[in-house]
C-alpha cells in the first residue's frame, strides 16, 4: 500500500506522464484505464508493475 506521495513509484508516474524526454529516456510509458491495460496485456507489452485502488473493477482485477 502507498500512503506517501514521496513514493518512488508515484515520482516515476509523475515523471513519465509529464515529460516525453523521461519516457524515451526511461523506455515506458504510463497505461491508464482497464481499456488500455487490457490492449497492452493483448498486445504482449511488459509491466513494470501496476497501481490501482479499492474501487477497481472486477474486470480490472482480473487483469491484476
Amino acid at each position: 500500500m502507498i500512503t506517501s506521495s514521496q513514493n518512488p513509484k508515484i515520482k516515476l508516474v509523475r515523471a513519465l506522464s509529464g515529460r516525453s524526454k523521461e519516457r524515451r529516456e526511461a523506455g515506458a510509458f504510463v497505461v491508464e484505464g482497464v481499456r488500455l491495460v487490457e490492449e497492452a496485456v493483448i498486445s504482449n507489452w511488459g509491466f513494470q508493475f501496476a497501481l490501482y485502488d479499492d474501487s477497481l473493477s472486477e474486470r480490472g482485477k482480473s487483469l491484476i
